[in-house]
């Protein structure tokens, strides 16, 4: 996310940035490890939901949102459930539809240039108070 509600994704979709992306990194379980996998042509996928900010909250976000107080500084932790962590990936999502793919690299550590990206262009939802609930984690 960005430091406004319409600025914040690394990819554009014809031209459009979107409040939020959102990378789900896989890696092919032929490989034991991620590390293993990163090291490798064919081991690493990125999966990439964007997300725009509207008024009204994306009441599937609501239990990670009501979570994010207690994520008070990078690497921190809080217990949720896989179905309540990830109902909202499925919010907005028509996997049915088309999807970008392109051959790129990892945006962060360690930025092996081995990863395949997925991008889905239509944006799931999320309020602008739920996003300012993220812009409240801090990195450092």
């Amino acid at each position: 996310w960005g430091y406004d509600d319409e600025w914040g994704s690394e990819h554009f979709i014809d031209g459009e940035s979107f409040a939020v992306e959102i990378h789900a990194v896989h890696y092919d379980c032929k490989y034991d490890t991620f590390e293993e996998a990163a090291e490798e042509k064919d081991g690493l996928a990125v999966l990439t939901i964007f997300a725009e900010a509207v008024p009204n909250d994306n009441e599937l976000l609501n239990p990670l949102c009501d979570l994010l107080p207690n994520v008070t500084k990078a690497d921190s932790k809080v217990q949720l459930s896989a179905r309540e962590g990830l109902q909202w990936v499925g919010s907005g999502i028509k996997l049915n539809h088309h999807y970008y793919t392109y051959p790129g690299s990892l945006t962060t550590d360690p930025y092996t240039e081995n990863v395949i990206f997925i991008l889905l262009p239509e944006a799931i939802t999320l309020s602008c108070a739920q996003l300012a609930a993220f812009r409240r984690i801090r990195g450092d």
